[in-house]
């Protein structure tokens, strides 16, 4: 008997890393749904390449890759990190009374383009 491909040490790593199979996973944890995408033959070339060099299938690049930006997306929305210095600045800010801006309340006063057609 040979040695084993590569590929298979790799499965059984994750295997024994994760802990679990897509048979004994929890269902909220099982690949179910599909996505279809179209890509030009450089893109492809190009995904195809950087898969290969990370060791992985297509699918788990793509995957790993859209889930990475998806989560720093909607960080970017919802998170942000201060240091203590800015912190008590955007505090500071946050406290303050309102400026009085008279042409904003102009602008806002007068009907919009919208509503004057």
């Amino acid at each position: 008997m040979g040695r084993k491909p590569r590929l298979f040490w790799r499965f059984m790593f994750e295997l024994a890393y994760n802990g679990c199979t897509e048979k004994n996973m929890p269902v909220a944890m099982r690949k179910e749904h599909r996505f279809h995408l179209r890509a030009s033959e450089r893109d492809v070339s190009t995904i195809s390449r950087a898969a290969a060099f990370a060791g992985v299938s297509v699918s788990a690049f793509i995957l790993e890759s859209a889930s990475e930006r998806a989560e720093r997306t909607l960080a970017d929305q919802t998170h942000f990190v201060l240091s203590g210095e800015q912190w008590q600045a955007f505090i500071e800010a946050l406290d303050r009374p309102a400026r009085h801006l008279p042409q904003l309340e102009k602008l806002l006063r007068e009907p919009s383009i919208l509503e004057r057609a």
